[in-house]
């Protein structure tokens, strides 16, 4: 299986390919067009879980891991879905912003200048190796592996609680009142969300595929396959696993209620609508009752002569029969609309 087609991958003898060539920064800040053989910037974790800065070469890593150049692929290809393959020597990790070569007794941490890399994930590595029981201690890619889950979900989880309060923020402000600028603002917090969770969900893919495959979690076994270790690896898989189908529930339970929100605006504006269209029907039924009086005082107010213009007694009932008429007009329309349930 190439390595654009799937998560987790089992080694083949196929023949090495040149490396495709990006035009972005790869390998924490590594042109893709730089020399084969020029020097990336990598931490290096040794055994004991100190670390260094160093410069690594592709063709040494290959050369020290025994691996293909289309191995390398999930550490450069910038849309890689959450990646972990497995290779005699050594796992290859893309967990999006943490990419890793984690090998039985070294590993190496590109990506180097994230911010969650220096000042989350070695300081987690660091704390891990220095709580490390002595009579119980957790292979070294084992404990990588598992620091590097850890930051992967803390990270999602910082993204969905801050997502969450901008969210809920935007709820309080369209309750309080409705705005163009409160629902476009809901709109992109909903776009946000809906990345996170395909984020999410590739992860919880990946993990699910390895639980679901025995022969997956043997090949996680870099040196002599146990029991126990099969048994760590497989709870530690689990563990994460279960992080997130929670986080994967919150984004699901928050989607609904930011629909619910969303029903319940094109309530609010539903009945704004039929308010102005009921305000207009009034003012539209005003008018038409209006228009035949106005007709009968245009009529009456031609210069014309007639013999009405010096009786009194006729203005009077000219008055009381536009009156009459106006109040008729105004009574049957809404006689209408009430029988016919327009308002």
């Amino acid at each position: 299986m190439c390595a654009g087609e799937g998560r987790i991958y089992k080694r083949k003898n196929l023949p090495s390919l040149s490396m495709p060539t990006c035009p972005q920064k790869a390998f924490g800040g590594v042109q893709g067009k730089e020399s084969f053989f020029s020097p990336m910037r990598v931490y290096k974790i040794l055994a004991d879980g100190t670390s260094k800065n160093r410069d690594i070469s592709r063709q040494e890593l290959l050369s020290k891991f025994n691996l293909h150049q289309r191995d390398l692929r999930p550490l450069i290809l910038l849309n890689q879905t959450p990646t972990i393959l497995t290779r005699p020597k050594c796992y290859i990790v893309n967990l999006g912003f943490l990419r890793l070569v984690i090998g039985g007794d070294t590993a190496y941490v590109f990506n180097v200048d994230h911010r969650y890399v220096a000042d989350h994930f070695m300081e987690d590595l660091t704390t891990r190796f220095e709580n490390r029981s002595k009579h119980t201690q957790s292979r070294f890619e084992f404990i990588v592996l598992e620091s590097a889950l850890h930051v992967k979900m803390d990270k999602v989880m910082r993204d969905y609680t801050h997502l969450a309060e901008e969210i809920e923020a935007s709820f309080e402000q369209l309750t309080a009142a409705l705005s163009n600028d409160g629902l476009e603002k809901l709109l992109s917090q909903k776009k946000r969300l809906s990345r996170l969770e395909t984020n999410v969900q590739q992860l919880q893919s990946l993990l699910h595929d390895i639980l679901d495959d025995d022969e997956e979690l043997q090949d996680f076994m870099l040196s002599s396959s146990s029991t126990e270790a099969e048994d760590e690896i497989e709870f530690i898989i689990e563990h994460y696993d279960e992080q997130v189908d929670h986080v994967l529930n919150k984004i699901f339970d928050l989607k609904e209620n930011i629909e619910d929100t969303q029903s319940i605006i094109n309530l609010k504006m539903s009945s704004l609508r039929n308010s102005l269209i009921r305000l207009d029907l009034f003012f539209t039924i005003f008018a038409a009752a209006i228009a035949l009086p106005t007709l009968i005082a245009g009529i009456f107010g031609m210069n014309i002569t007639n013999s009405l213009e010096h009786n009194y007694d006729a203005f009077i009932v000219i008055c009381l029969v536009t009156l009459c008429i106006v109040m008729t007009v105004i009574a049957a329309a809404f006689f209408h609309i009430k029988k016919k349930k327009i308002i």
